[in-house]
């Protein structure tokens, strides 16, 4: 996720000051210089770097825009006022993903993986195939399938589902896993969940793990990414022919 933090120092003289501090909180790592424009009025400055400084602005109101390769284009619009006062703000935005190719590679990663569960597959050259998906996947999604994959190996000897069951369980995982999520939004009413891109794992018998992301609105208003993952255990109630979900970690980034 790109962080961007705004410091905004107004002065006395009614011309403001604003800082663009630009960082991966992933990785710390920026694979190229960031674009940053102020508009105003229909005229625009534009600074190229990580870190950039504005000086001497007239105060009112300005539209930012920092553009980044890799990254969604981030807009906020900002006011700066006269005065000593000193205003920090971050924003969140998430890294531009190539979906139909981390499409692509999800649907062979999990067909691969029903491999593992139903057919009890597990040969060398499945091993390196199931490796390299996982890192082409990763790359575009950031996700960490290395404990999945491991769990459905587990899954294969001690649970033996079917391709029916892994699916039913997975969507009412998803479901559970979304109204956690949205319970613990600033705005949940803003919640935009993907239909069908998320990834589904059995750690352990009646123990599961949804990874997936949610589009919302912030505090501040702005639509952020969030990638987050939920482990859930489930208790059968077969007497009652139902079961109970509890929710047992909640991880976002």
């Amino acid at each position: 996720m790109l962080l961007l933090t705004l410091v905004i120092t107004g002065c006395k003289s009614d011309l403001g000051m604003l800082t663009v501090h630009t960082i991966d909180i992933q990785d710390n790592l920026l694979r190229g210089l960031a674009t940053v424009e102020l508009n105003r009025e229909g005229k625009s400055i534009t600074k190229e770097g990580n870190i950039v400084d504005f000086k001497d602005l007239p105060v009112g109101e300005y539209e930012l825009t920092v553009s980044l390769a890799g990254y969604d284009t981030a807009k906020r619009n900002i006011i700066l006022t006269s005065g000593d006062n000193l205003v920090k703000i971050k924003l969140g935005f998430s890294v531009v993903k190539d979906k139909s190719k981390i499409k692509q590679a999800q649907q062979k990663l999990k067909a691969l993986e029903y491999d593992l569960v139903i057919d009890g597959i597990l040969g060398e050259e499945t091993r390196q195939v199931i490796k390299q998906f996982r890192q082409d996947y990763n790359v575009n999604s950031g996700y960490d399938l290395e404990k999945g994959i491991d769990a459905f190996t587990y899954n294969r000897i001690m649970n033996q589902l079917t391709k029916s069951e892994i699916n039913e369980i997975s969507s009412v995982a998803y479901s559970q896993a979304k109204e956690v999520i949205i319970s613990r939004l600033k705005s949940p009413s803003t919640a935009d969940f993907p239909w069908f891109d998320y990834n589904f794992f059995i750690i352990d018998k009646n123990k599961y793990k949804i990874v997936s992301y949610v589009d919302a609105q912030n505090s501040f208003g702005a639509e952020i990414r969030t990638h987050f993952s939920v482990i859930f255990e489930v208790e059968e109630k077969i007497e009652e022919n139902k079961r109970i979900w509890k929710v047992i970690s909640v991880d976002t980034w």
